[in-house]
């Protein structure tokens, strides 16, 4: 087993068992003042993760407002809080999920032993055998939810207001916090866009995105502010050709803590898509038309996938799609998405399934117009792109 010792940055731990101890000196010396210490243990998926107490040793309070040892899954559904002596012996606790948080506080008294805490990774068959999932989950959309049916026709046009949380992967991408493009999180530290909403020289330090985002005016109860590492633009794209390959990704400076309001979205295998496979298509963004400014909320719009042929037969078209583009919406117009929405997912749920699980499959790109008749909208088909989102995503993990 492999020790951590530090909690100078969050720790992540990918080996099938390892020791985990409060700080460096542990059982020499107490712990030291006013540390904020993560862990994220991560399994491989149908993986659960077992954590055995070993010993807990902190300053005791009644609800360990100070010196505190926590642990959660990615979810934050199951969180376990120790402070004190609560363990007299050693005891395990099994997490039902492929990622665990550890987060290890302290004050700047009464400090103790600290803890030691050992796990393992187990493969779990009940999780591999309900097919589970840690991505792409959030509300159901039904026909019985309420929406306001006030429609716009100056943001996704014909489309709804959604509910917070309803879309956790959504991102606000900003540059100097003038709200620029949509996004969506597919990973801790990685979110998936359009190539088009960058320029040439791109200033990193004027860029930001915002995770968890809803409202563009005001910052959400659980959106993050994260700094931007690094983009990469798919070498295939030149604008010239019409937005081809027009896929972007970014790496956050830091990992993004999951709740129920910042969650990934599943990106689709390529073997998988299949018009015929996918039902309840949906984009969702802040966007707008060239007379009205960006919408404030989160809106949401239905939209159907059509066949690639009949759309390049548009006199909008006229043949220049290519098979790197998905078309979608309504030849007679009235509803789509907009200029504004650029870089916001569009997102699918798999045909006769009822794990309610949404696939990004593809990427808000461009249209001839908004919302007219026979203009329908033109995404970004990422099954042309799986390859080189897992490569980019390897080589700088």
């Amino acid at each position: 087993m492999n020790e951590i010792t530090s909690c100078s940055q969050p720790l992540v731990y990918f080996n099938q068992s390892g020791i985990i101890k409060s700080h460096a000196q542990y059982g020499m010396m107490n712990y030291t003042s006013n540390l904020y210490c993560e862990y994220i243990i991560k399994a491989p998926m149908n993986y659960k993760i077992i954590i055995h107490i070993e010993e807990v040793d902190l300053e005791e309070t009644n609800s360990c407002i100070f010196d505190y040892l926590l642990i959660t899954d990615e979810y934050y559904t199951n969180v376990y809080t120790y402070c004190g002596h609560q363990v007299k012996a050693s005891h395990s606790i099994e997490m039902n999920t492929s990622q665990v948080y550890i987060i290890f506080g302290t004050d700047d008294a009464n400090h103790g032993h600290g803890f030691l805490l050992k796990y393992e990774t187990v493969e779990n068959e009940a999780l591999k055998s309900n097919n589970f999932y840690s991505c792409g989950l959030t509300f159901q959309l039904n026909e019985d939810v309420e929406y306001n049916n006030n429609k716009i026709e100056s943001r996704i046009i014909g489309g709804e207001l959604s509910r917070p949380g309803q879309w956790p992967w959504m991102v606000s991408v900003r540059e100097n916090n003038q709200f620029r493009c949509g996004a969506s999180l597919i990973s801790s530290q990685w979110l998936l866009t359009a190539a088009h909403c960058f320029p040439k020289d791109v200033n990193l330090n004027n860029w930001t995105v915002h995770i968890g985002d809803f409202y563009l005016d005001w910052i959400d109860s659980e959106e993050v502010l994260m700094n931007i590492s690094s983009i990469f633009i798919h070498p295939n794209y030149h604008l010239r050709k019409l937005y081809d390959y027009d896929y972007a990704l970014i790496k956050t400076t830091l990992p993004i803590q999951y709740t129920s309001k910042r969650l990934p979205i599943c990106i689709l295998n390529s073997t998988l898509m299949n018009i015929d496979e996918l039902d309840h298509c949906y984009v969702a963004g802040w966007g707008s038309s060239e007379d009205s400014p960006i919408s404030n909320e989160l809106r949401h719009l239905y939209i159907p996938l059509l066949n690639l042929t009949v759309c390049n037969q548009t006199e909008a078209y006229q043949g220049k799609l290519t098979e790197t583009m998905i078309c979608a919406g309504y030849i007679r117009g009235g509803k789509d998405s907009c200029q504004g929405d650029s870089g916001s997912p569009l997102m699918c749920q798999l045909h006769n399934t009822t794990d309610h699980v949404w696939y990004q499959i593809g990427i808000v790109s461009f249209g001839k117009s908004c919302a007219a008749a026979g203009t329908p909208g033109i995404y970004s088909n990422l099954t042309f792109v799986n390859n080189w989102i897992s490569s980019i995503i390897q080589s700088y993990e």
